[in-house]
């Protein structure tokens, strides 16, 4: 399973369980339709830290990288890339 994948898996089953109806894509955005609010960035900040071992500092928590999925699977690259630097 690739990251995309488990944020999917998290987000789906951890945040939005209430709507079990809703399919989520990659580029689906999270905050702009409301489904994940600032509460829900953290969950993901620390599912994040939990699950893949990655710090994500205060500066870090931006729309640019928790506005969809891709996105953030995108910043978690980036931050391992940046910390094996």
């Amino acid at each position: 399973m690739n990251d995309e994948d488990e944020l999917l898996a998290f987000v789906s089953r951890d945040l939005l369980s209430g709507r079990p109806d809703l399919t989520l894509a990659g580029d689906d955005d999270l905050l702009g339709s409301g489904l994940v609010d600032s509460l829900g960035v953290m969950r993901i900040v620390a599912f994040i830290e939990e699950r893949f071992g990655i710090v994500v500092p205060p500066e870090d928590v931006r729309i640019e990288h928790f506005l969809t999925l891709r996105q953030i699977a995108d910043y978690l690259t980036a931050r391992r890339a940046a910390d094996a630097a």
